[in-house]
């Protein structure tokens, strides 16, 4: 498997979701599961993102769209970088949420 970006493919129309989802396999099936983003091209929230469960189809969009940066809980302002979110679904989407939300 050799170097790319995954997500720009996604959004670009050169991998469909499924051959994205087979390629990350494979790269976790070579044991590089350490340099997934380094292989794949994703960066480390869009790594935790994933691990949160967001899928790849939802992270390619919100690469290309922007990110939700309002909390589904609390509607306050998430900075994505600075983590402290979790990623839940809602209605079949991925959703962030502050890991310690003023409205828990």
């Amino acid at each position: 498997m050799s170097k790319g970006d995954i997500l720009d493919d996604l959004i670009g129309g050169r991998v469909s979701a499924q051959q994205a989802e087979q390629a990350l396999g494979e790269v976790l099936d070579y044991s590089l599961a350490a340099d997934v983003p380094n292989e794949l091209g994703f960066s480390r929230a869009e790594w935790t993102a994933y691990a949160y469960g967001a899928s790849l189809s939802e992270l390619a969009s919100w690469r290309r769209d922007g990110w939700p940066d309002r909390c589904i809980v609390c509607s306050n302002q998430i900075e994505i970088d600075r983590f402290g979110w979790i990623v839940i679904e809602v209605m079949g989407a991925s959703r962030l949420k502050h890991v310690s939300c003023p409205r828990n």
